[in-house]
């Protein structure tokens, strides 16, 4: 019998979910087996004839698809508050993750997340998809060089439209805010590039309703532990004609770098050192992302992150944002609602 080779991945979540089935049919070293949603509603045709169209068996929950499967690895994208349930099944069977962002509503979850996952052996991945496109990379990559000094200063922007509520986005302990959900964007693409933070402060509010007394709107400032500082504005407020345009502009002694982009990927590099000549790429912006040609091609773009994924975990390779990178980043998104609320700086343990 032949052995496939492959790795053999679950979904868990037909929302975000769309989206890894294309990009992980884009790879030619993964499989995706079985897919789990208990009502899916993004897929413009039934669950079955979506799943069948990827190879894949259709499952109502998740649970019972991780019990029945021979899977190597599962991919959750279902809501924050599902996180932990679903990634402890996945450990128990000895199965990689790979993580949504927000890792989680809450820190304790994180925690019991990544003590589930070190106690069966296996790896949690978590989904920062920013880090892992061209411009970032190289980017990082200049840091760690030293071609731009001692980096010290950021600042950048991740303002997303409107989002619906009331829904699990809003609740505390679930999605715990838009800036749980979507501002953590900028928050992973800062700490990637400066290191970990040991204090928050913030300012923001509740500004359009969305009918759930939670925050859509911070501006706050994050200390490192390296004595860096950056400033950054996110939230859920902005005019969807004009789409997200995410910005990063870092500054350092012998240096300054700009990464832009437009909807969820940044696409353009520009960065020189001090008195000398500017460098500059453009990476290509995403072609074809969104709603194109029915509902099997919604999502055509492959994602960097979930091709990452698949050859990380077939290599035996660290994850490009671990599980330590996701339970950070929710401690700081806390951490801005925590501040907004007492007009108090914030201290990262």
């Amino acid at each position: 019998m032949a052995i496939d080779r492959r790795l053999r991945i679950g979904i868990i979540g037909l929302g975000i979910g769309i989206r890894h089935a294309s990009s992980f049919a884009q790879v030619p070293e993964a499989h995706v087996v079985a897919m789990a949603d208990p009502a899916p509603t993004r897929l413009g045709v039934p669950p079955e004839e979506f799943c069948a169209h990827y190879g894949a068996a259709y499952y109502r929950d998740g649970l019972e698809m991780i019990e029945r499967e021979q899977l190597d690895a599962v991919s959750i994208c279902t809501n924050p508050g599902l996180h932990r349930e679903q990634v402890e099944a996945a450990a128990r069977r000895g199965l990689h993750v790979l993580v949504e962002k927000p890792m989680a509503g809450t820190a304790e979850d994180c925690a019991a997340m990544i003590e589930s996952c070190r106690r069966h052996g296996v790896t949690l991945h978590m989904e920062f998809p920013m880090r892992q496109l061209e411009p970032m990379v190289e980017l990082k990559r200049l840091v760690d060089a030293g071609e731009l000094g001692r980096p010290f200063f950021l600042n950048g922007e991740y303002v997303c439209g409107p989002r619906p509520g009331p829904a699990w986005i809003w609740k505390m302990g679930d999605g715990s805010s838009v800036i749980n959900e979507n501002t953590c964007h900028v928050i992973d693409s800062a700490c990637f590039l400066l290191g970990e933070v040991d204090r928050v402060y913030a300012e923001g509010g509740n500004f359009i309703g969305h009918g759930a007394p939670v925050e859509d709107t911070a501006a706050f400032t994050l200390h490192f532990k390296s004595g860096a500082v950056a400033s950054l504005v996110g939230g859920g407020v902005a005019t969807n004609e004009l789409g997200i345009r995410p910005r990063i502009s870092l500054y350092g002694a012998d240096g300054q770098a700009c990464v832009e982009g437009i909807y969820h990927t940044y696409h353009f590099l520009r960065w020189a050192k001090r008195g000398g000549e500017v460098v500059e790429r453009d990476y290509g912006a995403p072609g074809s992302v969104v709603y194109t040609q029915g509902p099997y091609a919604r999502y055509s773009l492959l994602e960097p992150s979930l091709r990452n994924f698949v050859l990380d975990v077939l290599a035996g390779r660290s994850p490009q944002a671990n599980a330590q990178d996701g339970a950070h980043n929710v401690q700081i998104c806390l951490a801005v609602l925590e501040s907004i609320r007492t007009r108090q700086p914030v201290t990262i343990e």
